[in-house]
């Protein structure tokens, strides 16, 4: 958990989890897997420019983590907030009229 707490930079995780929520929904010919990779490079420069643009291995790897856990976050509240696909179906129950 520490190294979690070391090199998760909440700033670069809100920009990631914002351009990626823009990603997601604004560029439809983006295809899905691309997202996590872009985002990932996003962290690396957002990081680095935080950092007055210095690049050090800790900045990278901040960068890194920031970026995926900003896909993660997201896909959680994804998870959380999206109807369940049982939701769509119609009931098997025969009704009773």
């Amino acid at each position: 958990m520490e190294v979690l707490e070391q090199y998760a930079i909440p700033i670069v995780m809100g920009i990631c989890f914002g351009l990626g929520f823009v990603l997601k929904h604004a560029v439809t010919k983006l295809p899905n897997n691309w997202i996590p990779a872009l985002l990932v490079i996003i962290g690396v420069i957002v990081n680095s420019w935080i950092e007055a643009w210095t690049f050090t291995p800790e900045i990278l790897i901040g960068g890194i983590a920031s970026g995926l856990l900003s896909v993660g976050l997201f896909e959680t509240c994804l998870l959380y907030t999206s109807p369940s696909p049982r939701d769509r179906q119609k009931s098997r129950m025969p009704s009773s009229a």
